[in-house]
């Protein structure tokens, strides 16, 4: 897979990114056996440079052998390599083969169950030499491993989402905005279009009627839908280990009438529900299953449902089934911590039998951070674990597992000053990103987003605080934390001066995830047992300054570390060791 650093915006790695994405990507690059003078094999690898249009954003491989390769920029063209990455085309004009007609492309969402199957979402406008035209959301299928597409869907108010099947590969959830979204009262002024859809037409003429996000079913890959619910919030497939991928579950607003409102705010209004669809692919009827559920998660053997407490006073309760929604129990926090009055917190793992939770603080002292607490075996009961986790305003916690060992995570906190107070500079107002809440009931845990196995991982901005953080580390599933322990000497074998200061004052700190158009963050692979790799420095705190920091690896899950460089690198975990 490509790297798990994202570049900035601009800058040395940006510039950097567009010559040499390449070389990060070509994992399998053609292997020349020459024969020398004295008859013994040896071994060449060839490496091919390919300049591309601006940097990498995104890299999915294809096919049963992993043969095709789709890359999209950031300038939102699209890359296809049918040889493993050997050569290129820029595919971007040829997905929709109308002259009249150009895209760029949003993203790239690979079949689950057939390699071979992709799904683009795009935007599409009519070129015209009299007026700009709006762009409109497309999505566009291959079942070719991307060699050919044909189109799916367009509608004139987003298709939002495509989630495909666990396990059906014609099957996908799909939604969009229908009606007048858009606040205008003429249907006549609708924005031009191609004008051979039918689909396209049908959606004019319901231009007067309200604004309502709509849930459907297709069971052929896009080409025919089935409505399963309107005025919905989230959606996801059902859990996998617990047999229930032809379920589906969906928050909704109770009243149907009038234009939806998005959900930026905790609501008695909206409701937890499930369709069951049929073997033969038709659906039941939306059963209720939690009043004034307001956003959910499906996450391994867990369901998670945050209902609606006091919609005045914006407190939530947190419902938990782990017999997939039989029964729901309310989370308990430990004695004294009261209701989940904060409106946001974040699912961090469940992939051990329990649930770590994130509980942000909306205190002027504690702003951008949280609590963690781990539940028991029934993801009900719960202790706290950490405290001032560092969060992003998006939501995004400096929080992860080593994926490669049970029981080991890693974790940035902000170390109060002698005031109890932090930086100024963090009192910016939280963005809540209403367009997003549909995915997040599909995306999983974060642990699972930040390793490939859930949803796109949102992107952060990095930070540049004077907050004092540290990284920690937990060896025993979050029951105790300990500073990392810092190298002897760094890559030059020069020792460190703060070598003899005690761990809080001299340990080694890494860049998590709000720093990730800066430094990558710190990273581990399934695939490469006990390794772990981050960008950081050894001090009392970490620091954000370029000639400060530098690349580490560990190859014993954390436990002890090792300049590999000098300077910040971006950095993956390749088959067999490779690095």
């Amino acid at each position: 897979t490509g790297s798990r650093a994202r570049d900035p915006a601009s800058g040395p790695m940006d510039r950097a990114r567009r010559v040499l994405g390449l070389l990060l990507l070509l994992r399998c690059i053609g292997r020349a056996i020459c024969q020398d003078a004295g008859g013994e094999d040896s071994r060449q690898v060839f490496i091919k440079e390919v300049v591309l249009d601006s940097a990498v954003v995104d890299i999915v491989y294809l096919g049963k052998k992993h043969e095709c390769i789709l890359l999209t920029t950031k300038s939102k063209r699209l890359y296809f390599s049918e040889d493993s990455g050997q050569t290129w085309k820029e595919q971007t004009g040829s997905v929709d083969t109308r002259s009249d007609t150009e895209i760029l492309v949003e993203r790239v969402i690979l079949n689950p169950s057939d390699k071979s199957v992709a799904i683009l979402q795009t935007k599409r406008r009519k070129r015209s030499r009299t007026t700009e035209q709006p762009w409109q959301p497309f999505v566009y299928v291959s079942e070719d491993s991307g060699r050919n597409w044909r189109m799916a869907w367009g509608k004139h108010h987003g298709l939002h989402s495509w989630i495909s099947h666990p396990t059906q590969r014609n099957w996908a959830l799909i939604s969009w905005w229908t009606g007048n979204c858009d606040g205008d009262k003429s249907p006549s002024k609708a924005p031009e279009v191609s004008g051979d859809e039918e689909d396209e037409d049908l959606d004019n003429a319901r231009a007067k009627d309200p604004c309502s996000h709509r849930l459907m079913l297709t069971r052929d890959l896009g080409q025919t839908f089935t409505q399963l619910a309107n005025y919905v919030v989230q959606f996801s497939w059902g859990s996998v280990e617990r047999e229930q991928t032809n379920r589906v579950y969906y928050t909704s607003y109770r009243a149907r009438t009038g234009d939806q409102a998005q959900l930026s705010l905790w609501t008695t209004e909206v409701d937890f529900n499930y369709i069951e669809i049929k073997k033969s692919g038709r659906p039941g009827k939306g059963i209720e299953s939690l009043r004034h559920g307001n956003k959910f998660l499906v996450s391994g053997e867990f369901i998670l449902v945050a209902t609606v407490q006091d919609d005045i006073r914006q407190t939530v309760k947190l419902m938990v089934s782990k017999d997939g929604g039989k029964v729901f129990k309310p989370a308990l926090l430990p004695s004294g911590m009261g209701e989940l009055e904060e409106r946001w917190y974040t699912i961090l793992d469940t992939s051990e039998g329990a649930v770590i939770l994130h509980i942000n603080s909306n205190s002027y002292s504690t702003m951008n951070t949280g609590r963690i607490f781990i539940s028991d075996s029934e993801g009900t009961k719960y202790t706290q674990s950490l405290v001032n986790n560092v969060r992003s305003q998006s939501g995004e916690c400096e929080f992860d597992k080593i994926v490669s060992l049970e029981g080991v995570y890693m974790a940035n906190v902000v170390i109060p000053n002698a005031e109890g107070v932090v930086s100024q500079s963090l009192l910016s107002s939280r963005a809540a990103a209403a367009e997003e809440v549909e995915l997040e009931a599909a995306d999983g845990a974060e642990t699972d987003k930040k390793h490939g196995r859930g949803g796109q991982t949102r992107n952060a901005k990095a930070s540049k605080d004077e907050r004092t953080i540290r990284t920690v580390v937990s060896f025993d599933k979050g029951g105790a934390w300990n500073y990392l322990k810092p190298p002897r000497v760094d890559s030059f074998g020069k020792a460190y001066e703060c070598g003899s200061r005690p761990l809080a004052e001299c340990s080694l700190h890494l860049h998590g995830t709000t720093s990730w158009d800066y430094y990558a963050p710190f990273y581990s692979s399934e695939s490469s047992v006990g390794m772990v790799m981050g960008t950081g420095n050894v001090g009392s705190r970490l620091r954000f300054e370029p000639e400060e920091t530098n690349t580490f690896i560990s190859r014993d899950g954390g436990l002890s570390w090792t300049e590999a460089h000098k300077g910040a690198f971006i950095y993956e975990f390749g088959d067999h060791g490779g690095l």
